[in-house]
Order: C-alpha cells, then sequence, then structure tokens
C-alpha cells in the first residue's frame, strides 16, 4: 500500500493489528504499532483495546494493565469494550 503513495487509515491499522492479535502474534502488533507511533498516527481506544485483548489472550497480563493504565496518558478514555477484555483477562488467568 505504502509503495503504491497510499498511507493505510487507522482503520487499516486497526485490521492489520487485530488480524495479528488473532493469530498470536503481538511482536508483529506491537512492531506495528510502534510504527503508528513513529509516524504520529492517531492512537484511538478502539487501537489500545485490540492490543490489550491480544496481550490477554496470551496471558501478558502485566503488559495488558501497563497499556491499560497509560491510557489516560494518552488522553483516552477506557470504554466498556476495553473493560470487559480486562475482566475476561484476568478471569481467565489461572
Amino acid at each position: 500500500m505504502q509503495d503504491c503513495g497510499e498511507c493505510p487509515s487507522p482503520q487499516t491499522y486497526a485490521i492489520l493489528l487485530d488480524g495479528f492479535c488473532k493469530k498470536q502474534k503481538i511482536g508483529e502488533a506491537m512492531a506495528l504499532f510502534q510504527e503508528m507511533e513513529d509516524k504520529k498516527l492517531d492512537h484511538n481506544i478502539v487501537i489500545y483495546s485490540i492490543l490489550i485483548n491480544g496481550l490477554c489472550n496470551i496471558k501478558k497480563l502485566t503488559a495488558a494493565r501497563e497499556l491499560f493504565n497509560s491510557l489516560p496518558l494518552k488522553g483516552l478514555q477506557p470504554n466498556v469494550w476495553t473493560y470487559t477484555i480486562m475482566i475476561r483477562g484476568f478471569a481467565k488467568r489461572d
């Protein structure tokens, strides 16, 4: 896409991030997230929730909590989906 001169939209990044997380390729997801930061693209609560969900699904609960706790510092407010992800993640930790 970028080779053709097109810049992916935040929605495109969200779809890619979700795909990486569903395949448990959290390293690739985090690299893509970093690419978004490097390009100064907006991170919204959907992007963060996708990553938090991916981390919870592979039992990286400390990393998920750190990302969740960073939301207010980024000017973002968790939504119902974000809270549900965290509750489910910690409920399934054993």
